[in-house]
């Protein structure tokens, strides 16, 4: 559940990464205020968020740099971090991270937040808040602290500069729908897509892998107390009825538990709903399609969003993978065996 917890934060999100054409601050909050019924833009170009309806409730630029370093002057100490320049919202980048104080807002240009390792490195505490650190001789004040073992700084990037990294946040919307709703934002090819109701989909039907041997096992003990009760209740006068109905009951039950599984496990966007089940070649160019997506994804420079919603999908496979293989042991434990209950019968 850990591990889809993760899924369930990053699943309305999608990235945009290595944009041929760089967004600037001022080219998003035109963006907003152009939008037809658009939500109130904030003087930062942020919008509020709208809960009443699918739609895009957020975007957010950033930009990313390796080893850069930023300096604690007072102990005369050093941290080679990745730094990350954002234009909106940091939640968006890092979310349900924040373990200390609060993400620079969007017009804080001399805020920062800094990992609990980077803080560690450089003052040697987590309790660093309110803290001077300086980048390319520029302050910063330390606004928050993240729950993250990796040494990393965020700050709130110029507005003239150019970020090829977008953020949306959009829930209850398919890629094909946020897509061309940025379409008078981004232009020129995206060649690295991230879509998080895909990874929410795909965890969805990991997390259900256990129910499958679990109905199996409820079919096979339901056979085997009809059998038992046909043989206790055979003097009966109304098991002749009874005798009638078993052979069908097992198949409803079957069907029933299949289509609750189904129900559990099948959650996908509109863009993966056919006009018609038998079009292969949807179905084709559909695998195909998310296939390169994906290779592109993990050949890139993969964000620290992206990183962790695959690895939780990879650990959620894993995890319920051996759970699948752990619970035929243990309904043979708990559920009375075929051979003892015909005994019984007999």
């Amino acid at each position: 559940m850990h591990f889809y917890h993760i899924l369930h934060l990053t699943g309305d999100q999608f990235g945009f990464y290595e944009l041929e054409v760089p967004v600037t601050r001022e080219e998003l909050k035109s963006f907003w205020s152009g939008l037809p019924q658009s939500p109130h833009v904030s003087s930062s170009g942020n919008p509020e968020a709208r809960k009443d309806k699918a739609e895009l409730r957020d975007l957010t630029l950033f930009r990313s740099s390796q080893e850069v370093v930023i300096t604690n002057s007072s102990l005369n100490r050093n941290a080679s971090v990745c730094l990350i320049e954002a234009a909106g919202n940091m939640d968006l980048i890092l979310p349900d991270t924040l373990m200390l104080g609060s993400l620079p807002s969007p017009d804080d240009s001399r805020g920062c937040a800094v990992s609990r390792k980077t803080a560690e490195t450089l003052y040697s505490s987590r309790e660093v808040l309110g803290e001077t650190l300086y980048y390319e001789e520029t302050p910063y004040f330390i606004r928050g602290i993240l729950d993250i073992g990796e040494e990393l700084c965020l700050i709130q990037g110029p507005g003239e500069a150019g970020y090829p990294n977008l953020l949306a946040h959009a829930p209850g919307l398919p890629l094909s729908v946020v897509r061309q709703q940025l379409s008078g934002l981004l232009s020129g090819e995206i060649p690295v897509l991230s879509e998080g109701n895909l990874y929410m989909g795909l965890g969805s039907i990991f997390l259900w892998l256990p129910a499958w041997p679990f109905l199996y096992y409820l079919l096979r003990l339901a056979a085997q107390g009809g059998l038992l009760l046909k043989s206790r209740l055979s003097k009966r006068s109304w098991m002749p009825f009874v005798s009638q109905l078993l052979p069908y009951l097992l198949p409803v039950l079957g069907f029933a538990g299949v289509c609750l599984i189904l129900l559990g496990c099948l959650h996908f966007s509109d863009d993966y709903v056919p006009t018609a089940w038998s079009d292969f070649e949807f179905w084709t160019e559909l695998f195909s399609g998310k296939a390169r997506q994906l290779q592109a994804l993990v050949s890139s420079s993969l964000s620290y969003e992206d990183l962790r919603a695959l690895s939780s999908l990879a650990g959620l496979f894993v995890a319920s993978l051996a759970e699948a293989l752990l619970l035929p042991l243990l309904c043979r434990a708990v559920f009375p065996g075929s051979a003892s209950l015909e005994s019984e019968a007999d």
